[in-house]
């Protein structure tokens, strides 16, 4: 069990147990909630972490290869900031997902995921495809994001 694991348990736990002092949630399926809602969060982030953790590697080999291509036909290459931005924005994804703890980082990316889904439904125009699973990927980010602000809290 990794240290952030062992901090949401913790985080679980006293959530629980000062439920139980003030009178509430003392019943066993209180409990389990908790528990199922603590795997359903673990399966999120791995799910999350790894889509995206493959998205990036997937991202920066085609950049690479890409621009490659591009000057053997005389064009020039892609825009760093673009690149950069890109992969800046990822990057944030991941740490989202791996740092849970943080609410700062949580609500930053919210704001970035927002706008994720916003360019995710404009390009239902062009590819329904890339379209679907941005929406799926960012319902899914906000399930954990959800999830991850009642650990917190």
């Amino acid at each position: 069990m990794t240290r952030v694991e062992r901090l949401m348990v913790v985080l679980f736990e006293t959530r629980y147990i000062e439920g139980v002092s003030s009178g509430y949630g003392s019943s066993p399926i209180q409990l389990g909630f908790v528990l199922s809602t603590l795997h359903f969060m673990h399966a999120l982030r791995w799910t999350l972490g790894s889509v995206t953790t493959f998205v990036v590697i997937g991202f920066i080999a085609l950049v690479v290869f890409g621009n490659g291509f591009r000057r053997s036909w005389g064009a020039s290459d892609n825009s760093a900031l673009n690149v950069g931005l890109t992969v800046a924005v990822m990057l944030a994804l991941v740490a989202s997902i791996f740092l849970p703890p943080h609410q700062l980082v949580l609500h930053s990316v919210a704001v970035v995921v927002v706008a994720l889904l916003g360019s995710s439904l404009w390009m239902f125009r062009e590819s329904a495809f890339v379209g679907t699973f941005g929406v799926i990927y960012c319902a899914l980010w906000f399930a954990y994001y959800h999830q991850a602000l009642a650990v917190v809290r």
